[in-house]
């Protein structure tokens, strides 16, 4: 995932250098009461009425819009809760930077106090459509604000990734790795194309190699997205309303999704989409397949997704010799032995140069020590501590920078509810250009191995921590 995540960052830093010159337009957006309003999405449309251009204001208010090409433009805003409004026209030149401010009115999104539940973009109902089509553009708008801010340089988050393997027919995890991570904001699943879901579904095997797709946020705020499933108001509750989504047809032998996304009402803000994967062959239809991102907004007014996590069945196959009535046949059966969930936790968010979201933050009894500056974000709720040194290379002295540092160890688990095995835990990190490295969530009580690679050779350094929240040095021997 830190791939992906860096993949990102320099695909947007190239499409910033190449826009250099480039027709842009910047500003600020207040609200209506004078304040500088975050997570506003802001399109500007040619005199034809086509998207020549698309952003959303930071958690300063301010905004810096890309335009396809220069000429005569209108410039709309979308906030959750608030109903489209178009703000103004603004003529953009081929070079240089156009200014456009602009205030905000206060116009909520007009809908019935009582919603009819049923109600479908799918449907033929017109009063139906039109409600559902009004609360599927609240969820479109707050995954665009979010998605908006994944792989930008002026964005910086601290999180962290997590995969593991867990058992069949029961939720022990085999083996489990958890890594933080530093740089803007990652993506969260594989990316994939709508053309490719169009083609293969979200889910295919290439080369022997399954792929199991999900619906990030570029997929939910794509037109493909709801030209092939239909988004229906499931139900009305006190403080939320859940909308359910489902494939418009079932397209044969394609694996497609299915899930709900929640809503909190009044405010219309989009609080998580839960989704499973539907029309998986028989063998994997009980795997609970799926996965899930939670979404937040910062003080701001801002939008991130804070939660997300995707379980796929990993299948064991066996063959063997078999008859049938016609033929001598090679029969292979198919079992799910495994699942694998992989996903990530967002721990903070700075924007802009100041600290926009922090998750968990530590109590008075961890703030005045050595592990807090450290390991600033909980990542369990267990006593932990943390473990840190620097590595140079054994022959020359010079740092051994971009080197994964592993710390691992076991705990005891119960698989399918009566085999006692050991699961084995796993933390990394990554050494600086200095070679320095720090781990936090070490266990306390439990011998623990920092590994890593050194030459041709793995290096192995044994751990024991006693004391929680604290922060052992590990000196390489030499």
């Amino acid at each position: 995932m830190m791939g992906r995540a860096l993949l990102s960052l320099c695909l947007c830093l190239v499409a910033i250098a190449r826009s250099a010159s480039a027709q842009r337009l910047e500003g600020l957006i207040r609200g209506p009461s004078g304040s500088p309003v975050a997570g506003v999405v802001l399109t500007a449309r040619d005199e034809a009425g086509a998207n020549v251009g698309q952003t959303i204001t930071r958690d300063d208010g301010r905004y810096l819009l890309f335009l396809e090409r220069p000429g005569s433009v209108r410039i709309e805003a979308k906030r959750v809760g608030f109903s489209r409004e178009v703000l103004g026209e603004r003529s953009v030149e081929s070079t240089g930077i156009s200014s456009f401010d602009a205030q905000l009115a206060a116009r909520r999104v007009d809908l019935p106090a009582q919603l009819p539940r049923g109600a479908a973009t799918c449907d033929r109902n017109a009063r139906g459509k039109r409600v559902a089509d009004a609360l599927y553009d609240e969820i479109v708008t707050a995954a665009t604000a979010a998605r908006f801010r994944i792989g930008r340089a002026d964005v910086q988050g601290r999180w962290v990734i997590s995969q593991f393997r867990i058992a069949k027919r029961s939720d022990d995890t085999l083996r489990a790795a958890l890594r933080r991570a530093n740089g803007s904001l990652p993506q969260l699943f594989p990316p994939v194309t709508t053309e490719r879901l169009e083609e293969v579904g979200f889910f295919a095997t290439v080369g022997g190699d399954r792929s199991f797709y999900a619906p990030d946020l570029e997929i939910i705020t794509t037109p493909w997205f709801l030209e092939t499933h239909c988004v229906r108001l499931r139900r009305v509750e006190e403080d939320s309303l859940v909308l359910a989504f489902e494939p418009l047809r079932q397209r044969k032998g394609m694996v497609d999704v299915a899930g709900e996304f929640t809503v909190a009402w009044p405010s219309l803000e989009l609080l998580n989409m839960n989704f499973r994967y539907v029309d998986l062959p028989e063998t994997e239809r009980e795997s609970g397949a799926g996965g899930r991102l939670k979404f937040a907004r910062t003080p701001a007014g801002g939008w991130l997704v804070t939660d997300w996590s995707q379980r796929t069945p990993f299948l064991n196959y066996f063959s063997g010799e078999g008859n049938t009535t016609l033929i001598r046949t090679q029969m292979t059966r198919v079992d799910v032995v495994a699942h694998f969930l992989s996903g990530g936790r967002m721990l903070a968010v700075s924007d802009s140069g100041g600290t926009r979201y922090q998750r968990d933050p530590h109590g008075a009894r961890v703030a005045g020590t050595a592990f807090a500056p450290l390991c600033p974000e909980r990542t369990t709720i267990q006593p932990t501590a943390a473990a840190r040194g620097r590595f140079l290379n054994d022959s020359t002295d010079v740092p051994l920078a971009g080197t994964v540092i592993r710390a691992s160890w076991v705990t005891p688990v119960i698989v399918n509810r009566t085999e006692l095995q050991e699961r084995e835990e796993v933390r990394e990190t990554t050494t600086d250009q200095n070679g320095a490295w720090a781990l936090c969530d070490i266990p306390i009580e439990r011998d623990v191995i920092i590994r890593w690679e050194a030459g041709d050779s793995e290096r192995r350094i044994p751990l024991r921590v006693a004391q929680p929240f604290s922060v052992t040095e590990v000196r390489q021997p030499r």
